[in-house]
């Protein structure tokens, strides 16, 4: 029995599959390093150098330091899924310039880092679902040009960055189901040019808000999500943005005609306003303030007894 099994571990390790001397308690095929399920409170060192994929899904991973990943250059698909994560370290991925796959779903994670992806310049999917993430920083994916998947649903996101995708322009996948959104940047999607998918369903958006932005979904095959105003709710796809009266509070024009009251002497100096830079409407709030404003002046002494008062 122990002949055939030294011959079966042969056969396998000649093939590739299965290594010996694996970091332990992790099993390994090939470049591959399973790590899943071993109750890891933190990453095992001396993980193969030429590692490609490395699986630390459902562990008990609270949190990390900026080396853990290093000298694994070769890493292609890096899961850290499903552990108790709230944040990574600057530099954690400084390494792992090839990465294409990076799967942090199903953690606490409640911020990232601006530079968390500065030289992962080729990943092509991001999985951030299932965390407690309220904003993303502007520049989070300024390097990140092969991004097609990113997915963002069950976090805590009240707004999205106006440039979070203007490099972007790659991207295929947009998942932002279930946060707590009221609109879109304007500009959000007008980088991407084989965009297919957006799922927006789950959030409170405010349909008059996003005007600009569901004229723009129309370029896109799959829209999912819905939308609320004049106390009705409607398929983003299907509402008439014609129907939106947005407010436009009054602005105030600069002043105008100022001149004194008298050609010499003392005497009162007005100027006036109007509510005009722009016009109040649709409901929008006239100027707070004064159309008129007075102060004395004084145009020097007069040569004879009286002055003459300007008409």
């Amino acid at each position: 029995m122990l002949s055939t099994v030294t011959v079966i571990l042969f056969i396998s390790f000649v093939k590739g599959d299965l290594v010996i001397g694996c970091v332990q308690p992790c099993i390994c095929f090939g470049t591959s390093v399973n790590c899943t399920l071993k109750n890891l409170t933190e990453i095992p060192p001396n993980i193969p150098s030429d590692t490609t994929e490395l699986y630390l899904n459902g562990n008990n991973l609270t949190s990390l330091v900026p080396n853990d990943l290093s000298g694994l250059t070769f890493l292609i698909v890096l899961d850290l899924s499903e552990n108790n994560l709230e944040s990574l370290p600057k530099g954690l991925l400084s390494s792992n310039t090839n990465l294409r796959v990076l799967d942090l779903s199903d953690n606490n994670i409640i911020s990232l880092s601006k530079d968390l992806l500065s030289t992962t310049t080729n990943l092509n999917s991001l999985y951030l679902n299932d965390n407690n993430i309220i904003s993303l920083p502007e520049g989070l994916l300024s390097m990140t040009t092969e991004l097609q998947s990113l997915q963002l649903d069950n976090n805590k996101l009240v707004s999205l960055p106006e440039g979070l995708l203007s490099t972007t322009t790659k991207l295929v996948i947009l998942f932002l189901r279930n946060n707590n959104l009221e609109s879109l940047p304007e500009g959000l999607l007008s980088t991407t040019t084989k965009f297919q998918l957006l799922n927006i369903s789950g959030n409170a958006l405010k349909c008059c808000l996003m005007k600009n932005v569901i004229k723009r979904l129309t370029t896109v095959n799959f829209v999912i999500g819905t939308c609320e105003d004049f106390n009705t709710t409607t398929e983003i796809t299907s509402f008439n943005t014609s129907d939106c009266r947005i407010p436009l509070d009054g602005g105030w024009s600069p002043w105008f005609n100022s001149s004194c009251s008298v050609t010499c002497g003392d005497g009162v100096l007005s100027k006036n306003r109007t509510c005009d830079n722009p016009t109040p409407s649709d409901g929008g709030l006239y100027c707070v303030g004064s159309e008129t404003e007075t102060s004395f002046c004084n145009l020097g002494k007069c040569r004879s007894e009286s002055c003459n008062h300007s008409k």
